[in-house]
C-alpha cells in the first residue's frame, strides 16, 4: 500500500526506473492472509469476552488466568488453520507474477509494460486484502482494466471469490472451536445443574451474537 500511495502522489516515479518494479516477496500474500485472519479472530475473541462478562460462568472463567489461557486459541494455532489457504494464494500470486514478467519481458518494452507489471502486483495484494471486505475496492477493477487481459481478470477474480469463501468457512470453524474450548473450560469449573444450565445459556448467547453480526 505504501508503493501504491507513492505512485498516486508521484506518478512519474514509476517511469523513471530502468528495471522492473520489485514484486512481492515469495510469501507476501500468504503472510497477508494469516495477518488478516488473526486480526479478525482477535476482534471476535474480544466480543466473546464482552459477552462472557455478562454471565456468571464467564466471569469465573475470565478470572482464572490458567484456565482461560489454556482454552483460547493462540496466533500459532490460528496461522495453522489458515496455512493451506495462505500457501495457495502465495503460489497463485507468484505464478501470475512470474508469467507476467516473462511475457512482458519478451514481448513488451518501455514504461507501459513496467506500469502493467506494477499494477498486477498491486491487484494481487488488494484482492488478498479483500478477503475480509464485503465489496472489492473500485481501484481493483480500474487496475485490472489497465492491465487489459480479460482472461487474467476472469481467472484472478474467480480464484479470489473461492478464496474468500474458504477464508470465511475456516474462520467459522475457528470460532466454533473457540466456543467449544470455552464451554469445556467452563464445565471444569463446576458440575452442578445450575452451572451447567448457565453454561448452556452462555454458549447459546455467544452463537446468537455471532449469527446476528454475520447477518
Amino acid at each position: 500500500m505504501r508503493g501504491l500511495k507513492a505512485v498516486i502522489t508521484s506518478p512519474s516515479k514509476i517511469f523513471k526506473s530502468q528495471t522492473w518494479p520489485k514484486a512481492a516477496d515469495e510469501d507476501a500474500l500468504g503472510t497477508m492472509v494469516k495477518e488478516q485472519a488473526w486480526e479478525l479472530f482477535e476482534t471476535i475473541q474480544i466480543r466473546i469476552r464482552e459477552i462472557m462478562q455478562r454471565h456468571e460462568p464467564g466471569q469465573v472463567l475470565l478470572a482464572n488466568s490458567t484456565v482461560i489461557e489454556a482454552a483460547e486459541l493462540v496466533r500459532m494455532e490460528c496461522d495453522a488453520r489458515f496455512g493451506d489457504l495462505a500457501q495457495r494464494l502465495s503460489n497463485f500470486g507468484q505464478s501470475k507474477l512470474e508469467n507476467a514478467r516473462r511475457e512482458w519481458s519478451e514481448h513488451k518494452k518501455g514504461p507501459l509494460a513496467k506500469a502493467q507489471f506494477w499494477a498486477l502486483d498491486k491487484v494481487l495484494r488488494l484482492l488478498t486484502l479483500g478477503l475480509t471486505f464485503a465489496v472489492l475496492p473500485p481501484l481493483v477493477w480500474e487496475l485490472l482494466r489497465f492491465i487489459g487481459h480479460p482472461s487474467f481478470t476472469n481467472e484472478v477474480t474467480t480464484e479470489f471469490r473461492e478464496a474468500r469463501a474458504e477464508f470465511r468457512s475456516t474462520m467459522k470453524q475457528a470460532i466454533e472451536g473457540q466456543l467449544s474450548n470455552y464451554g469445556s473450560a467452563l464445565d471444569t469449573l463446576g458440575t452442578s445443574d445450575k452451572i451447567a444450565e448457565s453454561l448452556r445459556a452462555f454458549v447459546d448467547s455467544v452463537e446468537d451474537h455471532e449469527g446476528e453480526k454475520k447477518s
